[in-house]
């Protein structure tokens, strides 16, 4: 004879209270289900036997998990004890999947792909631009799906609302990085193939547009002369001559008077200098005071306006045989 199953009342639950008993108290349902009467509450707990052994399943807390969902939960256990299943294997079994899909969501591994892979590979203003295209276009329509669920008809819809509203480029750059968080999933065992492979060819190819270049000898011409302007402007707005002539000259002058008084002391010792004056002392003070004059009237001495001269060496330009003439 079966035992008899649902034999409590929603009453009888609602009264069932530890103060109402004065002790831990546990009330049959029925096919293992019973109410567990606690200080700190009523618990739905199974009791049932797999492979010869007793073992005790949690249903949930009164009154939370109502009468008809306990029960219902004790029918789904059963079932699987039926078909030699431990239900509490199988609840283990099937919260860490649940976990696994939450950690296997597009978001999840686009995020890693991007912290782990693409940050690495790409410029420092690439990456944050990158994760934004992600996070404004798929994350809201895919971000929380298990990247094994996501098939190829939702990744296009996402890149036709881009599409459609004239981004072409922006389209297949998106695609690019949905497919390599993709395959970053399949090199970590979390998706089974690249998915965006099968929109080969859909997306309309992006409009090339052509730049001018310079390629006729005219055009090359053109450009040697405003390339040749603009090195003869460069060269005016070198320092001026006259203050750095002066600077060489202040210098030149002090360094005779320190031979001179060098000379003065070596020959007073009776020892020639280690630093004898020039020769012809007359003519280099004849020198240095025409340097001075002409410094004075801003004309440069001629060692100066060979080194600080702002006129550049004529250049001869030819192009394939033909002379290209330049300024001057």
């Amino acid at each position: 004879m079966a035992r008899a199953t649902n034999k409590l009342t929603s009453t009888q639950i609602k009264s069932a209270t530890f103060e109402k008993y004065g002790k831990r108290t546990k009330l049959a349902d029925g096919g293992g289900l019973y109410l567990d009467i606690q200080p700190g509450g009523r618990y739905w707990r199974m009791k049932y036997r797999y492979a010869g052994k007793e073992k005790l399943l949690a249903l949930g807390v009164y009154s939370e998990t109502t009468l008809k969902e306990a029960r219902a939960a004790r029918d789904e256990a059963r079932k699987l004890l039926a078909n030699e299943i431990d239900p509490a294997a199988y609840r283990r079994q099937s919260e860490s999947e649940r976990r696994d899909a939450a950690a296997n969501t597009f978001r999840a591994v686009a995020i890693e792909w991007l912290e782990q892979v693409h940050k690495k590979a790409v410029g420092a203003t690439t990456y944050p631009k990158n994760g934004r295209r992600l996070e404004m276009h798929v994350y809201p329509k895919l971000g929380a799906r298990p990247l094994t669920e996501i098939e190829p008809p939702e990744i296009l819809e996402v890149l036709r609302v881009i599409e459609n509203k004239g981004h072409v480029d922006n389209a297949h750059r998106l695609k690019t990085l949905i497919g390599q968080v993709f395959r970053y999933g399949v090199s970590t065992g979390r998706a089974k193939r690249d998915v965006t492979a099968d929109l080969r060819g859909i997306l309309p190819a992006p409009e090339v547009k052509h730049h001018a270049a310079v390629i006729t000898p005219d055009e090359i011409a053109r450009l040697l002369n405003v390339i040749d302007s603009a090195l003869r402007v460069l060269a005016s707005r070198q320092p001026p001559e006259n203050a750095l002539a002066g600077n060489r000259l202040g210098c030149t002058n002090m360094d005779n008077r320190n031979q001179q008084k060098r000379g003065a002391v070596g020959g007073s010792t009776g020892r020639a200098s280690r630093y004898p004056l020039a020769r012809n002392g007359s003519a280099q003070r004849s020198q240095r005071v025409g340097i001075s004059e002409r410094s004075r009237q801003g004309q440069p001495h001629e060692r100066e306006r060979r080194q600080w001269s702002p006129e550049p060496p004529r250049i001869q330009r030819h192009y394939d045989g033909a002379r290209i003439p330049s300024h001057g």
